[in-house]
């Protein structure tokens, strides 16, 4: 400013001087944006004559234009060129300053949040947990293209039942061990990319290593059941009360990612607010404490009809609902969605509606993700529905798969009870050795219906 500065004294002297006054007086009051924008005089009236281009500059501060009123006032009634040029040059600089301080204060103000910037980064923050670097290398192998997570995790009543249903000679406690050495005995590590186990069967140590020296992740089951949520039959999970000691007890047994389910009614009216609200809050919490724990989180999110005939759109629409929260709320708990992975079941029809065609049910359902999971999910898990068939359920998984190839998450299958069931009966009737071949058998077609080579026979 001092090169103009000087010009302008060599031609009106007056108008320099007075620059020189206000620029001075607005450095000795050191005025900041904040002044300027809280503390403005508003009572200066307008310069007359050719000065009202004077109008567009910014008003000074009330300290500074306090000091300079004298020489505003005299643009009214000095009769003289030389007190206005004075008062001019007044303004001038004192709009030079202004506009120099405004400058530097938005300067420093960004230096600022350019440094909270770098401080609020998840990249600064993910270090505070040791396990991070575990927990998102074990979700990235769950999800690993070509292969199958087994889940084994129903309770121990549930198992016995099955195990009675099937016809096997007993279902006790030795009889649900010895089910589950045969399952693990037949060699995954080629076709499973992860085994979920109940706290029962994360208790046998043999089991634990077996599946360990054949690289395949092991996770268990940490909610305890349902209980009734309301009056509509809507049903919320248990398990939060105890979980942080069952987590780090399960890591210390060999789990490295945890399993947590939620059951939302699916038909014209459901699932209600509340429910969402609720399970979704659950989950979160639930997140926030396996990853402390180092677990990383597979969340089993389900929708089961309440009858009726709501269209496969209208189960979209509940999903992309249910979904949307779970993630809001993830984030607001600080979950790491590098180390969770998503179960969902697809978008199917009620059971009174036309039957939803394969295509159908994948393109809806690989909409309802993208509307709703980020890409920094570590993946998502396909769940097969209750009254689907094996061969089906397979055929829907390949039309997910396909439907959703260019997405940033990749897509893998679990089957449960679709694969053990058939299993169980085998390992009654004929033995341990045609079971595990008939197991060996269903999860090789599995593997080869995602590679595109169909298996057409039952069973």
């Amino acid at each position: 400013l001092k090169p103009v500065l000087l010009e302008l004294q060599c031609l009106v002297p007056d108008l320099a001087e007075g620059a020189f006054a206000g620029l001075r007086a607005a450095m000795q009051h050191g005025v900041t944006s904040t002044l300027v924008s809280q503390l403005q005089l508003q009572s200066i009236d307008p310069l007359p004559g050719s000065l009202r281009g004077l109008r567009s500059l910014p008003p000074p501060p009330l300290a500074i234009a306090c000091d300079l009123l004298s020489l505003h006032r005299g643009f009214r009634w000095a009769a003289s060129w030389s007190v206005a040029a004075t008062g001019l040059g007044a303004s001038a600089g004192l709009c030079v300053g202004v506009a120099a301080c405004r400058a530097a204060s938005r300067r420093i103000r960004r230096q600022g949040q350019a440094t909270l910037c770098r401080v609020m980064q998840p990249f600064a923050i993910e270090p505070i947990n040791p396990y991070m670097a575990e927990m998102k290398a074990t979700a990235q192998v769950v999800v690993t293209h070509g292969r199958v997570v087994l889940d084994m995790s129903e309770s121990s009543e549930e198992l016995s039942q099955n195990l009675m249903q099937a016809g096997a000679s007993g279902s006790g406690e030795a009889e649900r061990a010895a089910w589950r050495e045969l399952v693990v005995a037949g060699g995954l590590g080629d076709l499973c990319s992860g085994v979920v186990l109940d706290e029962e069967g994360l208790g046998q140590a043999s089991l634990v290593s077996s599946l360990q020296e054949q690289g395949v992740p092991v996770g268990v089951r940490v909610d305890t059941g349902f209980f009734p949520l309301n009056g509509y039959g809507e049903r919320g999970t248990e398990g939060l009360v105890t979980l942080k000691e069952r987590c780090e007890r399960y890591y210390g047994l060999g789990a490295r990612f945890a399993k947590w389910r939620c059951k939302f009614m699916c038909s014209l009216e459901m699932p209600t607010d509340v429910s969402v609200w609720d399970e979704t809050t659950a989950l979160a919490e639930c997140a926030q404490i396996c990853h402390e724990s180092g677990l990383a989180l597979l969340l089993e999110i389900e929708f089961v009809s309440a009858g009726g005939s709501y269209s496969v759109e209208r189960a979209a629409y509940v999903t992309e609902k249910v979904l949307s929260c779970a993630v809001r709320q993830l984030n607001e708990h600080n979950a790491a969605l590098e180390a969770i992975l998503i179960l969902s079941s697809p978008c199917v029809a009620g059971p009174e509606a036309a039957p939803s065609r394969p295509d159908d049910v994948a393109d809806f359902t690989t909409k309802a993700f993208r509307r709703t999971l980020p890409p920094a999910l570590a993946g998502v898990l396909a769940l097969p529905g209750e009254d689907m068939s094996l061969q089906e359920a397979a055929r829907v998984v390949r039309s997910l798969q396909q439907a959703a190839a260019r997405e940033p998450w990749p897509i893998t299958p679990v089957y449960g009870p679709l694969i053990l069931v058939p299993v169980m009966q085998v390992w009654a009737v004929d033995g341990a050795v045609a079971a595990t071949a008939q197991l060996m058998r269903l999860l090789q077609a599995s593997v080869d219906t995602q590679a595109g080579v169909l298996d057409n026979s039952e069973g």
